[in-house]
């Protein structure tokens, strides 16, 4: 079962800019959201969009399908307050060499000027490297972590989507294993900070889920009957099969395993 749902509601930094050619896509949207925390702070995140692909009814006009190109965009302005809701991804900068997140936006729409803000995302994958702990000067506990996620544009590959925790939570996510499968609830959020280069330094934004809530996913493999499968549950994590069991078409028959034959899931609030 993939989880892979955001959404959010801000105020139009800009009107939406063409983006280049995004994994083969064409058509591409830019748009930057200012969406404000409690605290005031207001995070700037990223929403792409393909204006042929938006579903539904968006700005109360006509559906997609019958607006002319570029009539969608158009419509968005500078301070406009918009909705929208899609999947988290990521795409690898090719100018900075850096990974940029976004949302990849399956829906959109005004909202009232009295409307809420939003800020929200689900996410399920794996942890993809080793979690980082550390502490800042000031005592606060934070847990980096990498989770990875199915891409939205090419099968068979895979986003990778920065997440901190903050601290019991951190904590709780430094005893994450490489390879373990988690769901998290959080906020995109971007951040500051800086980066020093000798005796040079430079104000670089970072963007990432931070996490209020994290749960290891427990496999519970113990309905296979293929082989294949119960081999690469094994590695995966499961316990209970033989080592000598066939392991052709091993990512295959993973993803055979866990999306057909292993339905004994159980989400475990770490710490619980």
């Amino acid at each position: 079962m993939d989880i892979n749902t955001a959404g959010v509601a801000g105020i139009a930094a800009a009107a939406p800019e063409k983006h280049r050619n995004l994994y083969g896509r064409e058509n591409v949207y830019a748009l930057w959201l200012d969406i404000s925390r409690d605290s005031g702070v207001a995070d700037r995140v990223l929403v792409l969009f393909q204006e042929d692909k938006i579903n539904g009814e968006t700005y109360g006009a006509l559906p997609s399908d019958y607006m002319e190109p570029g009539a969608l965009a158009s419509l968005i302005k500078e301070g406009s307050r918009v909705e929208a809701t899609g999947t988290v991804q990521t795409y690898k900068d090719k100018d900075t060499g850096r990974t940029q997140l976004f949302i990849w936006g399956l829906y959109l729409a005004n909202v009232s000027e009295h409307s809420q803000q939003l800020n929200i995302a689900y996410v399920m994958g794996t942890i993809a490297k080793q979690p980082t702990y550390r502490e800042t000067p000031k005592g606060k506990r934070i847990t980096d972590i990498t989770v990875r996620i199915p891409s939205a544009f090419t099968p068979g590959f895979y986003s990778y989507i920065p997440c901190i925790t903050w601290e019991k939570l951190a904590e709780q996510a430094a005893g994450l294993q490489e390879g373990q499968e988690v769901y998290l609830e959080g906020r995109i959020q971007s951040r500051d900070y800086v980066k020093k280069n000798g005796e040079e330094s430079s104000v670089l934004t970072t963007w990432e889920i931070s996490a209020n809530k994290l749960q290891a996913v427990e496999k519970d493999c113990s309905g296979c009957a293929c082989p294949h499968c119960a081999a690469d549950c094994m590695l995966a994590g499961c316990s209970g099969y033989p080592s000598d069991a066939p392991q052709e078409n091993k990512a295959e028959e993973l993803e055979k395993c866990y999306r057909e034959s292993c339905q004994h899931y159980e989400m475990i609030e770490e710490g619980e």
